[in-house]
């Protein structure tokens, strides 16, 4: 039985939040068309945000009532909600008047219409996952209490979500992504010991391999969009995505699993270097990414693998406090917007960098901010 956190999930976590951010970061029109997107898009875009509420439902209670969760669910979930709609609010309308862009409708008409009819204030859309997952939550303890077996609150949902879906109704957002949510949650709570049983991960192994190679099917939980492929292939997709995932860093010892990655990390970044030397195009990000690639090949090189392996502290740091990098990175899109409108960059390449070197120096300085000072209860820490 799961009853404490360990680190397993804490690296798995962090590897999912740093690929959320490369997510993003890269939403801007050409930045994915290239290798490192595919794959990135084919294994761990399909699992990111169904993970965490497939996690959250592994750690469900049953020793708490409904109270006890609605209390600890406004202090860890609806508190940033509210705090970071505001901040991410302030930095969007800032962004919007260096633009010469700031109206009434664009302040405060199309925020409150986006925050009703999607979930989420414009300044800051990843947080209609919070608003999601408290809801989720309460639903499922209530469901709980009822003694609704878990496996039939997941297939009702799967179905309600795909006829959502079929019947193109996906306004208001938070009704299909509710649906979703709760099945990976329910599901969570059930499979959390039996996703580990070996059948289950073999046939998780191969359901993936199988469905990548002749049909790769994705839906976008946020807005219940069948990106590509088959509604309920995608949904087999991402569980088994999970359980895989879950399941190598269970039977594995995450500093090889973090070996291997850094291996790869070297031929991808290598390939990146050759590709930008190819083109001409030595930009920032790609600096970025050479030196990183050369520090691992040095290390690989002289077989200290034993650094290497102490890459599980900080990325397991990062999935303690995902929180924070969760909430936090948006707005920093907003600041970015600024700092490329006032130098008058329009490369969209240039503007990624911009973002992926806020990242690097801003978000540890808001995990500060927000675990180790009075701040921390914006995140429900106090």
């Amino acid at each position: 039985m799961i009853n404490k956190r360990t680190i397993e999930y804490d690296v798995i976590s962090g590897i999912l939040i740093l690929g959320m951010l490369y997510s993003h970061a890269s939403i801007i029109p050409g930045v994915r068309d290239t290798l490192v997107w595919n794959i990135f898009y084919h294994t761990l875009i399909v699992c990111i945000i169904p993970w965490f509420f497939f996690k959250s439902g592994m750690f469900f209670s049953s020793g708490k009532n409904l109270k006890e969760l609605t209390r600890g669910g406004v202090k860890r979930l609806l508190i940033p909600f509210v705090v970071f709609c505001v901040l991410g609010q302030i930095f969007y309308s800032t962004s919007l008047f260096v633009k010469s862009d700031f109206t009434v409708k664009s302040h405060l008409i199309i925020p409150a219409y986006c925050l009703i009819k999607r979930g989420y204030p414009t300044g800051n859309l990843p947080l209609w996952f919070l608003l999601t997952l408290f809801v989720v939550r309460i639903l499922y303890r209530w469901l709980y209490e009822k003694r609704i077996n878990s496996y039939i609150i997941s297939v009702c949902c799967l179905c309600g979500a795909f006829l959502l879906n079929y019947y193109n109704f996906h306004t208001p957002y938070y009704l299909s992504n509710i649906m979703l949510a709760l099945m990976y949650y329910s599901l969570g709570y059930k499979l959390k010991d039996i996703q580990y049983k070996n059948i289950v991960c073999l046939v998780a192994i191969l359901l993936f391999i199988i469905i990548g190679l002749t049909k790769f099917s994705f839906i976008d939980t946020y807005s219940n969009n069948l990106e590509t492929g088959n509604y309920f292939l995608a949904v087999i997709v991402s569980l088994s995505s999970i359980i895989i995932i879950n399941n190598i860093f269970r039977r594995f010892n995450p500093s090889v699993v973090l070996k291997v990655a850094a291996l790869f990390m070297v031929v991808l970044y290598m390939y990146m270097l050759w590709f930008a030397i190819k083109n001409g195009e030595m930009r920032p990000g790609v600096i970025i990414c050479y030196v990183i690639s050369a520090i691992l090949l040095l290390l690989f090189i002289n077989s200290c693998w034993s650094l290497v392996a102490k890459l599980i502290y900080p990325v397991s740091k990062i999935g303690k406090d995902s929180m924070c990098f969760f909430i936090s990175h948006w707005p920093l899109f907003w600041v970015g917007d600024i700092i490329v409108t006032l130098l008058n960059v329009s490369d969209n390449w240039l503007i990624f960098d911009v973002r992926l070197i806020l990242f690097i120096l801003l978000l540890p300085l808001f995990r500060y901010i927000l675990t180790e000072t009075r701040l921390s209860w914006m995140v429900g820490n106090k």
